[in-house]
């Protein structure tokens, strides 16, 4: 039954390819249009060149006449075997697909997660109980639950991602303008909570402020930052900066922000030296006072 579903849904993925039209944006008739640059289209070909060669390619569009020049690239649909063969995210028209048994969606979703992109996520599901862990599990900006696409609406769903695949306020978000202007001060701390914001009908949009999972602490006032950061409902890691064992303790707290309150500029400059030089997700470095929502995560 497996193998017969597998080909069923890849015939259908193959059957939506070709009818895609491959042309210039300006037309609507066209589905498709060029990546965004000569650099990004060369590794994209690249990639599904690696692909073809290990027999993963199950089907491709030829590119029409109208797209020979510039950048486009042929769509293409990639059969994997596991979530960990894609090394890399490849931001074009590349559907990857990884099959998998129902009651391995937990181990598939850490798979994800273990990756460090987070832009949009996709659940199709009848089943409350299932798409609540799912999406309770999930480190993703924006995640889309029995949606057609995930892509968000311009005016209706601010739009960002976590980990390696943003660090900022959500655009079109209610955090965006605040980050582009000095403040005097703050008003007052922003509610970490539920926001359901305006939509079509049939349709529910959530925006979500929660706390991050971790903090990290870096001083030299830490009882300080541990109290905010504790008082918004994240976990404070205390580190200390100047020991040889920073960059490895920061990557193993699994934090993607640091506060810390130093003035001189030596201990700033060894601090974002040792956080650029790791690999793994962003960590990002805050002043202490700096404003609330910048210690709460934004999801939608």
């Amino acid at each position: 039954r497996a193998g017969r579903y597998r080909q069923t849904a890849d015939c259908h993925d193959q059957g939506a390819m070709d009818e895609l039209r491959i042309g210039n944006p300006q037309d609507p008739a066209n589905d498709i249009g060029p990546v965004i640059d000569a650099e990004a289209r060369a590794g994209i070909i690249a990639h599904c060149a690696n692909m073809e060669r290990q027999g993963r390619v199950l089907h491709r569009l030829k590119l029409p006449a109208e797209a020979a020049k510039g950048t486009f690239v042929a769509p293409h649909l990639i059969q994997l075997d596991r979530v960990s063969d894609l090394k890399r995210e490849i931001f074009g028209p590349v559907l990857h697909v990884v099959t998998f048994k129902a009651r391995d969606i937990d181990r598939i979703v850490d798979d994800i997660n273990a990756t460090g992109y987070g832009l949009t996520f996709g659940v199709q599901s009848r089943i409350d109980a299932r798409v609540d862990r799912i999406c309770t599990r999930i480190h993703a900006g924006n995640i889309y639950v029995n949606r057609n696409q995930i892509g968000a609406v311009v005016g209706v769903q601010p739009f960002g991602g976590d980990g390696l695949s943003g660090t900022g306020p959500k655009a079109g978000g209610p955090l965006y303008v605040r980050r582009l202007a000095v403040l005097p001060g703050e008003a007052q701390t922003p509610n970490a909570g539920a926001t359901e914001l305006q939509g079509p009908t049939g349709e529910r949009n959530t925006y979500i402020l929660s706390p991050r999972t971790a903090v990290l602490c870096l001083g030299p006032d830490t009882s300080a930052q541990v109290a905010r950061v504790t008082a918004l409902g994240a976990k404070a890691i205390v580190l200390d900066p100047a020991k040889a064992d920073f960059a490895a303790r920061a990557e193993a707290s699994g934090a993607s922000l640091a506060l810390h309150g130093f003035v001189d500029e030596g201990p700033l400059r060894a601090i974002r030296n040792a956080l650029a030089a790791r690999i793994g997700r962003r960590i990002v470095l805050e002043w202490a006072d700096c404003p609330a929502e910048r210690l709460l995560v934004e999801k939608l």
